[in-house]
């Protein structure tokens, strides 16, 4: 049939009948796989079709219509059946009343943007990619900025994939039209044949290459100057923000993404995070390189200081850094964010901590995923993380001072010290937002008591809270070992 075999691997092709109750979940996919491979065994749709012309004052009119006489595999593929599209039965040199004649008016309209099917389609036509990597060559255009993926899964050039199609064709039109790229997987085909030897065409194509590249350095300030003219500066596109710690000028920020710090004076770029507003924090400096401190604030209300010079480059290390909103070693964290207990969500490795600017409705976030717990709603007027632990699960235990209208405390007091995940009053003050509540202290035991004091029915042996809550106080006791 159609198509050209580029040795790919067999279509999907079921291989016994199954019910509904056997396959599962998976029963709509097993269901399309094997109507689409009865489909192409079956015979053809057969219809009639009818076309009727008319002469109306000398000109032409025509009205088409069909009959399905054998649905043949449309019966099976239900996507694809053909509705009858009746025609009333006419003989030849009839004459019919003319009951309405209209004029219509219609503009010509551009074509679609390319979709993710159209822009496959033409790969395979000009010989670039492979099955395998033709996907992965669309995902790299989106990542890069050079198209986005809009409604309809259609492919939208953006301002900076346009410049670099212009500049390309300002030095080198080859570096833009697929010829280039298909010749040298051509080639590729022919070594996998045996047709060719690899060392002779990799000698062939880095020939080719090398002489591109310095016939393209020569000529690089016509790109130079198409960009200048396309694009704004980042001292242009950003707006003053914090000091640098090198030359004590203004970092700007640029909010677009990839969103970034820029230093004019410096020349340096500071990579940011890509969720959150970001403004000056407190004019507060880094202790470690006297960076003006920044605030990152997300949707979801998670927010930290954070320091440019030190979230680009990590003084503690790379790896230490990979995966954390901020390191629990870093002296700013020790003071605005300090550490708590070890998180309660499952299979995270972070730790939650105060977040000191918070107040009045105090919380406490981790430093890796996305929990957060709401503690002590409108009760507490100031909080401080105590250097002591708990005895039973390891947590650092939270000294409290209470509004003094409102204070939880018996007789009216106002102070108390104890750990937020033993303690029955703390507990019962602490909520999570990412989920129906807080852990009870002691677990496995009878009743549901959590974080909003609510208690629940009884239950036997050990409940998925319970399990959970366990982890939770195997962390911490593994964190205070440390």
């Amino acid at each position: 049939r159609e198509g050209v075999d580029v040795g790919d691997h067999p279509p999907i092709t079921p291989v016994r009948a199954g019910t509904e109750a056997q396959v599962g979940e998976g029963w709509r996919l097993f269901d399309m796989i094997t109507r689409h491979f009865l489909a192409t065994v079956s015979g053809d749709c057969k219809f009639m079709r009818t076309k009727v012309r008319f002469d109306i004052n000398n000109e032409e009119f025509v009205v088409s219509g069909r009959k399905v006489t054998d649905p043949g595999f449309t019966r099976i593929q239900l996507s694809g059946e053909m509705d009858d599209v009746h025609v009333p039965d006419f003989t030849k040199g009839e004459t019919l009343p003319l009951q309405k004649l209209g004029v219509g008016s219609h503009k010509t309209r551009a074509p679609p943007y390319l979709s993710e099917s159209d822009l496959l389609s033409l790969m395979e036509k000009h010989g670039v990619g492979t099955d395998a990597s033709m996907a992965t060559h669309i995902n790299n255009i989106c990542e890069r900025n050079y198209v986005a993926l809009a409604e309809g899964r259609r492919l939208v050039p953006m301002k900076l994939g346009i410049g670099l199609v212009h500049g390309f064709q300002l030095v080198d039109s080859q570096l833009v039209i697929p010829k280039v790229r298909g010749n040298i997987e051509n080639m590729c085909t022919l070594i996998a044949g045996g047709k060719a030897q690899c060392d002779s065409v990799v000698h062939h194509v880095l020939k080719i290459f090398r002489e591109k590249f310095m016939y393209f350095v020569m000529h690089v300030d016509l790109i130079d100057q198409l960009f200048e003219s396309t694009f704004t500066t980042l001292e242009a596109a950003g707006r003053p923000i914090s000091r640098c710690g090198n030359c004590n000028k203004y970092l700007s920020v640029v909010d677009r993404k990839p969103v970034r710090m820029f230093c004019k004076n410096c020349d340096r770029v500071y990579k940011m995070p890509q969720n959150g507003q970001i403004k000056l924090y407190k004019e507060l400096r880094c202790p470690l390189d006297q960076f003006e401190l920044v605030f990152v604030a997300n949707k979801v209300g998670k927010s930290y200081p954070l320091c440019p010079m030190c979230y680009d480059d990590p003084p503690f290390g790379s790896k230490n850094a990979v995966g954390k909103h901020w390191e629990l070693e870093h002296p700013i964290y020790q003071k605005y964010r300090p550490a708590v207990m070890s998180c309660i969500a499952d299979n995270c490795p972070g730790t939650l901590c105060l977040d000191v600017d918070s107040a009045p409705k105090w919380q406490i976030d981790c430093n890796i995923c996305m929990q957060q717990l709401q503690i002590f709603g409108d009760k507490a007027y100031r909080i401080k993380v105590s250097p002591d632990l708990c005895d039973e699960c390891g947590s650092k235990l939270l000294t409290v001072t209470f509004n003094k209208k409102n204070t939880p405390l018996p007789a009216g007091e106002e102070e108390k010290t104890a750990c937020l995940a033993c303690d029955e009053l703390f507990n019962s003050l602490t909520a999570s937002t990412t989920s129906r509540g807080f852990f009870r202290k002691n677990p496995g035991t009878k009743g549901k008591g959590k974080g909003k004091g609510k208690k629940g029915g009884r239950g036997k042996g050990k409940s998925a809270e319970d399990e959970a809550e366990a982890r939770g106080r195997a962390l911490a006791a593994a964190g205070k070992k440390r």
